[in-house]
């Protein structure tokens, strides 16, 4: 079965679709798989994807896969709308006024934080990124101002 994706993925790379991918699969018995295919980018020399690549999460692969495992969790009763981002992910909870940051917030893209862009931050080590992510200021009140970012 995993041959026939992975045969699927490559074909995928050699199309141009994308220069390469991680694709993870549980299956029911709860048995997990890391399917790397291709290259970091489209030049021959480029390294190989590995099966630790990590991968910027954003537009539809945030969206999608990012929204959709949130609501799994919120069907499933391990999160809540309204639960504070700040019980998940502690170093958030930096200041009084980001305490107030919902789950809700982070999902309707009415987070505004001052971040500075994606792309001007890439190059950094992803632990990084977390950081000043996290410590990052509000910029108003959580759900006062829609804010479509790639960083939350």
């Amino acid at each position: 079965m995993h041959q026939k994706i992975i045969d699927r993925l490559q074909r995928a790379v050699q199309e141009r679709v994308f220069p390469g991918c991680v694709l993870g699969i549980v299956n029911t018995q709860g048995e997990r798989h890391i399917l790397p295919v291709g290259h970091l980018t489209y030049e021959s020399d480029a390294p190989l994807v590995t099966e630790n690549t990590l991968y910027d999460l954003a537009s539809v692969t945030k969206a999608i896969p990012g929204s959709s495992s949130l609501l799994k969790l919120i069907d499933e009763g391990r999160l809540g709308l309204e639960d504070r981002l700040f019980e998940y992910v502690p170093e958030f909870g930096n200041s009084d006024d980001k305490k107030e940051v919902r789950i809700k917030h982070i999902l309707t893209y009415t987070l505004d934080l001052d971040v500075p862009s994606m792309s001007s931050i890439k190059d950094k080590k992803p632990e990084d990124i977390f950081e000043i992510i996290v410590k990052a200021p509000l910029k108003s009140v959580p759900s006062e101002r829609h804010s479509y970012t790639n960083s939350t």
